[in-house]
């Protein structure tokens, strides 16, 4: 149980806590707007969920119930996944190297938003893949870490 909960402690604790709320919250925004969307959609025309789903509401219930868990487990990995993304693009282009260039500069992407939006989809949906393997790597830089200060402490 100790191994859970250091595995559990350490995973987590190599994010900041602003950055994954940071990309908690703003990866949760699109979702909610898109469930809403979708919760508009299918209750303005329960023919056409009839038609999908049958008139058995059970089967409407269970997929929304799946449709709900899919999201919360996919937003919960998504700062991971946004923490890989943002190792590669730090690697590939350095801060203090960075070319100043119009295409890295934040306003050409909320110009062209829809960069933003298949990076978002791209990322929300390799977040579930990816978290697990950055969980771990994640952990083990830790356990150095913790390590390394355990022995400096004496």
């Amino acid at each position: 149980m100790a191994f859970v909960k250091n595995f559990v402690k350490l995973g987590v604790c190599g994010l900041s806590k602003s950055y994954y709320w940071r990309t908690f919250i703003w990866g949760a925004v699109p979702m909610i707007i898109i469930l809403g969307i979708c919760g508009l959609m299918v209750n303005d025309s329960p023919k056409n969920m009839d038609a999908l789903l049958g008139k058995d509401p059970t089967a409407s219930i269970a997929m929304l119930i799946m449709m709900l868990i899919v999201v919360i487990v996919a937003l919960l990995c998504y700062p991971f996944a946004k923490y890989v993304w943002d190792s590669i693009m730090e690697y590939l282009f350095p801060i203090e190297n960075r070319p100043t260039i119009i295409i890295f500069s934040k306003t050409f992407l909320w110009i062209f938003w829809w960069v933003l939006v298949i990076r978002y989809f791209i990322l929300l949906g390799f977040a579930v893949y990816i978290a697990p393997f950055v969980w771990i790597y994640l952990y083990r830089q830790n356990k150095k870490l913790v390590a390394f200060e355990d022995a400096n402490s004496f």
